[in-house]
């Protein structure tokens, strides 16, 4: 039982890594693959690129991917923790 009570605390540690890595990439990360320039008029009239307010780069994907794994182990573990603490009872 001993080495559960280190597991949880390594995983955990693992768990709030990943979530300020991933928050560290997904704010670092270039906003956007690169500048068009402007344009006085519609170069492609026939299609629409709708970049957004905060478009997906590879980095940005990766950075809130990151945040979400750690969110789930995060939350994984809390539900253990809870759940056994519930149990002896």
């Amino acid at each position: 039982m001993r080495g559960w009570s280190m597991a949880w605390k390594v995983l955990l540690g693992a768990a709030v890594v990943l979530v300020v890595v991933g928050a560290a990439v997904f704010v670092l990360a270039p906003v956007s693959f690169g500048y068009t320039g402007w344009y006085a008029y519609s170069p492609l009239s026939s299609s629409f690129a709708f970049d957004g307010m905060y478009p997906l780069t590879p980095g940005r994907v990766t950075g809130a991917a990151l945040v979400v794994v750690g969110l789930l182990i995060a939350a994984g573990i809390a539900g253990w923790l809870l759940g056994r603490r519930s149990a002896r009872v």
